[in-house]
């Protein structure tokens, strides 16, 4: 499995299609330029498409953060709700 293989299957799991499209094929496209043109060392070149789908998948975690922490409030709401009006049930002691 290629390099470039595996950061598309990477993004493909887990950044968004828009992501993908605007931060990780631009870089693969360059990888593949550079490559061709040897301005680069191969290192370098691989160094900053990965420094891409970083990015790119910090933006995607900022972007979805909102919808993750109500999921997680609500989960927790609904669990903490009935321990709290069941408290006064288990001051027995």
């Amino acid at each position: 499995m290629s390099f470039e293989s595996r950061v598309i299957a990477f993004a493909d799991r887990f950044l968004s299609d828009r992501t993908f499209r605007l931060v990780v094929e631009p870089a693969l496209a360059d990888l593949q330029f550079d490559d061709e043109r040897g301005r680069r060392s191969g290192v370098a070149n691989r160094l900053a498409v990965l420094r891409a789908v970083a990015g790119g998948f910090r933006l995607d975690f900022w972007r979805d953060s909102g919808s993750l922490l109500k999921m997680l409030l609500m989960s927790l709401s609904y669990h903490m709700f009935p321990l709290a009006v069941g408290i006064e049930y288990f001051k027995t002691w």
